[in-house]
């Protein structure tokens, strides 16, 4: 897995051929909250959900990264 330098994973799967295969799961940087969780084929995506910093589920990526009251990094 990759790391934020705070130690809270950063992103966590496995490659085949050099491309994302089966589950990924990606995390916040500033409370280790999972952002995504996915599952790829030949690096394509078939599925997958996604939640905000909160933790509460949302639609997609963009969602994800929002920050509450206009926040972030």
């Amino acid at each position: 897995h990759i790391s934020y330098s705070n130690g809270h994973k950063k992103l966590e799967g496995t490659y085949k051929d050099g491309k994302w295969e089966g589950l990924w799961t990606g995390w916040h940087h500033e409370n280790g909250q999972k952002k995504f969780e996915g599952t790829y084929k030949k690096g394509k995506k078939v599925s997958a959900k996604y939640w905000n910093i909160e933790g509460i589920e949302v639609e997609n990526l963009d969602e994800a990264e929002d920050y509450p009251m206009g926040g972030g990094l």
